[in-house]
């Protein structure tokens, strides 16, 4: 029996939908497990960063604390403060600079280049960071302030460590008076904190990231850095704990298909072998009908 073209193109028109069909299959399970190990890596990766950038805002504000031990152990004095300063900064990486700040002023800086604007701040009378000031005081324990604009440009945070030392009033020791000297403050650039803590390596992978706090004055979410413009849902969230402070971070995965490059080269593949087996298919059928065709 010859059979017509037309019934020649319908079979292999047939073979192209079913084996593209069967591709399309094969991609949607290929695509399946993929975004199920990327969730998990994502979930792997959204841990690594918080606790990488947990670790990297606790150890550069640990500064703070070295330096007001250091001041206290030399009474007060702050002579040799530039020198201390520096070999604490190169020790521990990730620093912009640190203070001293007698009575709440900020009177030292290292290093000062780039900062001097700040010189002369009055902590405890700025209406955006004296809350955090007096907290550390009435604790008598390291608290961080901000994320916020400084006067000298750029956004940080700072970690303040109030130092309380013992004047002598007199010859009887009872009347040795515990008094409050000022600040030791830790400054440390968000744009170096990100980069120390690699979030910016999300940026490569094409998902979002935002990171937000919920503002100690207002209550309400204060998102402080994000690489995307809007909202970024919480699909991936992990907490990160500071002094007298609590971080989210949050992680969406871009979804896109073609994202995944490799997939996007089987598409093609896949595609290109189901039209060469249809063409193949449709040659057959067509010399096979020829070939009865001569032989009746």
């Amino acid at each position: 029996m010859i059979m017509s073209q037309a019934k020649i193109k319908l079979y292999a028109l047939l073979l192209f939908i079913i084996a593209l069909v069967v591709s399309v299959f094969i991609l949607n399970g290929i695509n399946k497990k993929w975004q199920q190990l990327r969730q998990h890596d994502i979930e792997n990766l959204i841990h690594t960063h918080a606790l990488s950038m947990e670790e990297s805002v606790n150890r550069a504000l640990a500064t703070a604390r070295v330096l007001a031990a250091w001041l206290k152990s030399n009474g007060g004095n702050t002579e040799h403060f530039d020198l201390f300063a520096q070999e604490l900064i190169e020790a521990t990486g990730g620093i912009t600079n640190l203070q001293l700040a007698p009575k709440g002023i900020v009177q030292y800086i290292y290093p000062l280049a780039g900062h001097e604007k700040a010189m002369g701040h009055n902590i405890l009378q700025d209406d955006n960071r004296r809350n955090e000031a007096k907290l550390a005081i009435l604790s008598n324990k390291l608290t961080l302030a901000g994320p916020f604009e400084l006067k000298q440009g750029g956004v940080a945070i700072i970690g303040r460590q109030p130092i309380f030392v013992d004047k002598i009033a007199g010859k009887d020791s009872k009347q040795n008076k515990h008094y409050f000297w000022g600040f030791a403050s830790t400054l440390i650039s968000l744009e170096t904190l990100i980069m120390t803590s690699s979030l910016n390596e999300l940026d490569n992978r094409g998902d979002f990231f935002q990171l937000w706090r919920n503002h100690p004055d207002t209550g309400e979410k204060d998102i402080f850095y994000s690489n995307v413009d809007g909202e970024v849902s919480e699909q991936f969230h992990e907490t990160i704990e500071l002094p007298n402070a609590i971080w989210h971070l949050n992680i969406e995965e871009n979804h896109q298909f073609f994202h995944n490059p490799e997939l996007w080269s089987l598409s093609i593949i896949l595609f290109l072998l189901d039209v060469f087996l249809s063409y193949s298919f449709y040659h057959y059928l067509k010399e096979r009908s020829s070939r009865k065709g001569t032989d009746t």
